[in-house]
């Protein structure tokens, strides 16, 4: 199973991608009972989870589907203005209707499951806290400093347990998402706990955490200079500064590599080294701009604490976008 945040850009060029999908359906094809899915885990961009829930209710409750269908409009309205990284303080008022949805959605459990099914109950449930999830983190600006943890981080930790419990016991998973939240360690590489964190916490020595650095290259991420017209778009930057962690690959006259950290342990200099020294990675998220200098997208960071391993790409080259498509276009 490959479970994915949907935020971070790929490396890999077309013809490999091509590739990868050939197999992909060649070994589903022929593996239907234990078949390679893709699902999501994170929070963010929920018109699927609010389409859910609407027909959901057009179904089992027609009566109670346009007070529904209002608190999802207003839910729908606060994502697109991005909640407090906006400004907009109003995202913390949708937090108690939505409560208010889930319990009373519970109470109904019985009668809507005889009008449904278990599992489609659970889905649209789930599609639920979902929508409490994005509202509890993008609702206070604070939040991190009052509970010692980053909401998202957590939540999504839980997400991703949650689908370990769905699916067949032994079941193996690749997340993919950005470095600050594979790490073992801290989000923000010094205080607030990451997502890695709650599952090595839950998953001890199950969850090997896999680090990403690249030398130099392209990249998609969201332009914030492009107030009119914000987009994901093509971004590049140069050679890493000799400090960084790619930059000793290089070093070594090293191209695309893997290094494991546990064939490490026995040079104490390198254990020493991995352990102790603070040592920057390139950490470009969803949002850049190119006018920022290197020190806004370098994470310094203690790389055993964080990682298992790291993987290095010598030149990064930019994903290929695809066409937005709007497949349940939810509008109201």
């Amino acid at each position: 199973m490959f479970l994915s945040d949907a935020n971070i850009p790929s490396c890999s060029s077309i013809s490999s991608r091509v590739q990868q999908q050939v197999w992909l359906r060649n070994y589903n094809a022929t593996h239907p009972g234990n078949q390679v899915q893709f699902v999501g885990f994170d929070l963010q961009v929920n018109d699927e989870a609010e389409f859910t829930i609407s027909n959901y209710y057009k179904k089992v409750n027609a009566s109670k589907k346009q007070e529904v269908d209002s608190l999802l409009k207003q839910v729908a309205n606060a994502e697109k203005r991005g909640g407090i990284f906006s400004g907009d303080s109003t995202i913390t008022t949708l937090i108690s209707p939505v409560e208010k949805l889930i319990a009373d959605f519970t109470e109904h459990e019985g009668a809507y499951i005889l009008k449904s099914s278990r599992q489609e109950y659970d889905e649209v449930l789930w599609s639920e806290k979902i929508l409490h999830q994005y509202l509890i983190s993008y609702g206070y600006n604070n939040f991190a400093e009052t509970i010692k943890k980053d909401s998202r981080d957590f939540y999504m930790a839980q997400n991703i347990l949650t689908w370990l419990a769905y699916f067949p016991k032994g079941i193996k998973m690749m997340i993919w998402a950005h470095n600050g939240h594979i790490a073992k360690d801290f989000l923000d590489a010094v205080s607030v706990p990451s997502m890695g964190s709650y599952l090595k916490e839950a998953l001890k020595d199950e969850y090997y955490a896999v680090g990403f650095d690249f030398y130099k290259g392209s990249f998609q991420s969201n332009d914030i200079d492009l107030k009119d017209s914000p987009g994901w778009e093509k971004q590049e930057v140069g050679e890493a500064p000799e400090a960084n962690l790619s930059s000793y690959f290089v070093k070594a006259g090293l191209g695309n590599s893997f290094l494991d950290f546990s064939l490490t342990h026995q040079n104490e200099n390198i254990r020493q080294w991995l352990n102790d020294k603070p040592i920057g990675t390139y950490s470009m998220g969803s949002q850049f701009s190119k006018t920022w200098s290197s020190a806004n997208y370098i994470s310094p960071m203690k790389l055993h604490h964080a990682f298992d391993g790291v993987i290095f790409i010598k030149q990064s080259n930019s994903a290929v976008p695809v066409k937005r498509m709007s497949i349940n276009n939810f509008n109201f």
